[in-house]
């Protein structure tokens, strides 16, 4: 039995790792290269496990539960955690702008924001989101993605959750993330009683006309961004950044800290990618969940 379980995590890694190394190496990037980063991740993962259960941080500790070797290890361990990029956090605080009433108008659209002086609308919105983050450097990087404007009453938002990753940094660091919540969700559900508590949906043709991509692309973002925005007010009622709930009387504040993610991604695979995957089509249509 154990075996088996062994062999079926095997075959979901290296289902999962090739479309990583095939991004890899479409830049002409070396093994060599990747095989450092994967010795970083494994100490940083490490890390935060044992952080997570309260356990010493400490080299023997993380060697002990990797296998990497303890002088790389100590080398990693020493130079700290890897910088983290912003991708979630800009899209956090776009969609506290875009929910939360004190940065609306009347009608509920994102409000224009002062972003001068102290107390500035911007600031707050920063600090609602993280205590941590400079509004300098997320102002920075709103600007750089084109998510915002600058103009004579304040900062604009042009751009909502759906559109502000385009760069290619962005693009890759969302796709971490949401295989990091995927792979989460997976393992959730394996054993759980039914109903799972994960959604798991993936829907597949395999032989649509070439001539209806365009229409089919259109179609799917637009119903994407209603269902997102649907879901975006949904939970933002629930999320105690923005709606503060009363504390009965001799009871305890409602507790908060929970995090929900609904992710969404459509691909068009052409014949090429087909033949070079080593897959043949299959003419079929299929609509799989793995979900309560």
């Amino acid at each position: 039995m154990a075996d088996s379980k062994r062999n079926i995590r095997t075959k979901a890694l290296i289902q999962m790792l090739r479309p990583v190394v095939r991004y890899w190496l479409r830049r002409a990037d070396r093994f060599q290269e990747f095989s450092e980063l994967l010795k970083i991740v494994f100490v940083d993962v490490a890390r935060e496990e044992l952080t997570k259960s309260h356990n010493k941080v400490n080299v023997s500790r993380i060697h002990m539960l990797t296998g990497v070797h303890r002088n790389d290890v100590s080398r990693i361990f020493k130079q700290g955690a890897q910088p983290k990029v912003l991708p979630d956090f800009l899209s956090r605080l776009i969609g506290q702008w875009e929910q939360d009433p004190e940065f609306q108008t009347t009608n509920g659209t994102p409000r224009v924001l002062t972003y001068l002086g102290k107390n500035n609308d911007f600031s707050r919105l920063v600090e609602k989101v993280s205590k941590g983050v400079s509004p300098g450097t997320v102002l920075f990087e709103l600007e750089r993605s084109n998510a915002v404007k600058r103009t004579k009453k304040g900062i604009r938002l042009v751009s909502g959750t759906q559109r502000h990753t385009k760069d290619e940094e962005r693009v890759i660091a969302l796709s971490g993330e949401m295989v990091e919540s995927l792979l989460g969700s997976a393992q959730e559900n394996i054993g759980a009683p039914d109903p799972s508590p994960n959604v798991l949906l993936r829907t597949r043709y395999d032989n649509i006309y070439q001539s209806d991509v365009e229409e089919i692309r259109a179609w799917i973002r637009s119903e994407a961004k209603a269902l997102h925005k649907r879901v975006r007010d949904y939970l933002s009622q629930r999320d105690r950044d923005i709606v503060e709930r009363p504390v009965e009387a001799g009871h305890e504040p409602p507790k908060a800290g929970v995090t929900v993610v609904f992710g969404s991604f459509s691909a068009i695979e052409g014949e090429a990618d087909e033949l070079r995957d080593g897959g043949t089509s299959m003419n079929q249509s299929e609509s799989e969940s793995i979900a309560g």
